[in-house]
């Protein structure tokens, strides 16, 4: 009977999830309803989709329901094999791409370093299915039961297995749409920029042409460019435009890597003279200078700008979005950022000729 009732469950989460999945508007969104749609109609403990962090081998939570979902919130693991955290149901299920289950949580030696956390959830079973994309794991959704749920059996995984099947179907619907949306933005903002760079008469026209036009072709919250000054640690933010413009002026960006605000992104591009960027501001440890900050930032990335291979500056981006800076939109940002620190040069060229041509006319004056 209690297997007859768990299979109940699963097929009413199954079909539940399927119409969730049919009714979102975004990634984001598929994964928030997926998440709601399996607790209410499959009964579970609670459901949380983890996502795997960009250039990390952590996760980060991207949805989660039920009564204990702050509990879920707290929940930190790893892909890695070799540290405790990543020994766990999650980073097994993530690393072998199959499912991965657990009818005692408290007593299996895998989940030990979550124990604590289960027990005040009342965690009793879980069980971990690999998210896909273009069959490469890319993420994990776990399924939490609380005590007299019955036993997660060969036919219960496999239900479930479906629902994260469906998952990963909706992920890669949305991705392909949501990345062809991104990159024709991004293409529109290189071609403003660069109108941007045609029209400037002088370096500080050209630096509030650039971040307006980049703000106009991409979803940023703001677009910065910052300059190193002699003897001083800090940038100076010269020109910023976007909805948060007014809080990334007042931000301090540092060059040095001794200084925690010269850690992050612009500090990081800056001394390396390589782009930089993280898709999770609020779990990246460059970043944890800002963690405690009520800036809605989730994503951002640095850019330096060259003078004849020396770094002068960098460009910032800010969004308030995760997993904003993809590969292809890092490679499209990084042509902006050459095509400004280009445009620099040819205005400083043109300034050092100015200056000259009135040194020239000086000196005729004087002479006649």
């Amino acid at each position: 009977m209690a297997a007859q009732q768990n299979q109940a469950r699963m097929f009413a989460a199954l079909s539940a999830t399927n119409e969730a999945i049919l009714r979102s508007n975004s990634e984001q969104d598929l994964y928030q309803r997926v998440c709601n749609a399996a607790v209410v109609s499959g009964k579970f403990l609670g459901t949380a989709i983890f996502l795997i962090e960009e250039e990390s081998s952590w996760f980060r939570m991207a949805a989660g329901a039920g009564p204990f979902v702050h509990l879920i919130a707290q929940f930190r693991f790893s892909s890695d094999a070799t540290i405790p955290y990543g020994q766990g149901l999650g980073g097994e299920a993530f690393r072998t791409a199959k499912p991965c289950v657990s009818n005692d949580v408290i007593r299996d030696p895998r989940t030990q370093p979550w124990k604590e956390l289960a027990a005040s959830a009342g965690l009793k079973a879980s069980a971990v299915l690999p998210l896909l994309r273009d069959g490469q794991p890319t993420g994990v959704m776990y399924f939490f039961f609380a005590e007299g749920s019955g036993h997660l059996d060969e036919e219960n995984t496999r239900l479930m297995g479906l629902i994260a099947e469906n998952v990963s179907f909706g992920m890669a619907m949305f991705q392909r749409e949501e990345q062809k949306d991104r990159l024709a933005r991004m293409f529109a903002t290189l071609s403003a920029t660069n109108e941007a760079i045609m029209r400037a008469n002088s370096r500080d026209e050209l630096f509030q042409l650039v971040c307006d036009a980049a703000m106009a072709g991409a979803k940023f919250t703001s677009a910065t460019i910052g300059l190193a000054e002699i003897g001083s640690d800090f940038l100076r933010i010269v020109a910023t435009s976007g909805p948060s413009a007014d809080d990334t002026r007042n931000l301090r960006l540092a060059i040095t890597a001794e200084r925690p605000e010269g850690q992050g992104m612009a500090g990081t591009a800056y001394r390396t003279k390589k782009p930089c960027f993280t898709n999770n501001m609020r779990t990246d440890e460059r970043t944890k200078h800002w963690h405690n900050s009520e800036s809605p930032t989730r994503s951002g990335a640095g850019l330096p700008l060259l003078r004849n291979d020396d770094a002068v500056g960098v460009l910032l981006f800010l969004s308030s979005e995760p997993d904003t800076f993809t590969t292809e939109f890092m490679k499209l940002l990084e042509r902006l950022a050459d095509n400004v620190s280009f445009a620099m040069e040819m205005l400083e060229r043109e300034d050092a000729r100015r200056a000259a041509e009135h040194e020239d006319a000086d000196w005729l004056v004087r002479v006649v």
